[in-house]
């Protein structure tokens, strides 16, 4: 009974071993207008999936400005929040775009058309992107939602 119950054990623990994939070390860079910003581990990421029976909320250990991803459901879609000092975009991505080890948060100054300067008194307004680079062919460039916008929500998530 207990050569069956430790054989049962260890076939379960390589089952285990064998189903986990590994995890991919993901970079972090940062370009604001054109130039690229140097992170010392002083940004956060996480990641939200939320389902009609719950949410997932995954924030990653950053060392040396990298993660290492998360195994997480790569074909469902998935909200990526960004802290950077004053700068909290987010992002709704497929984890399986990451392909690469690198990605990068975008941010740059628009100038807003006159019609909308007029209605907000502002000239320009700060766009995000995040550029995800492919083995193959052009990157992947997601633009971000207005974060203004849900930055209570994102602040309490991420922080």
């Amino acid at each position: 009974m207990k050569k069956l119950i430790l054989i049962s054990m260890a076939l379960f623990l390589v089952q285990i071993a064998l189903g986990q994939q590994e995890q991919k070390k993901t970079i972090i860079k940062f370009v604001a207008d054109g130039k690229e910003v140097k992170l010392n581990n002083d940004f956060k990421v996480c990641f939200e999936l939320t389902d009609t029976i719950q949410t997932t909320i995954i924030k990653p250990v950053i060392k040396n400005n990298s993660f290492f991803m998360p195994n997480l459901d790569k074909h469902r879609r998935w909200v990526m929040v960004f802290k950077y000092k004053n700068h909290l975009p987010y992002f709704i991505i497929y984890l399986r775009a990451i392909e690469n080890e690198t990605i990068t948060v975008i941010t740059e100054q628009e100038k807003m058309s006159e019609y909308f300067a007029k209605a907000t008194g502002r000239k320009n307004k700060r766009i995000y992107y995040l550029s995800i680079p492919r083995k193959a062919g052009k990157p992947i460039r997601m633009k971000s939602n207005d974060p203004e916008k849900f930055r209570d929500e994102l602040l309490k998530l991420i922080d």
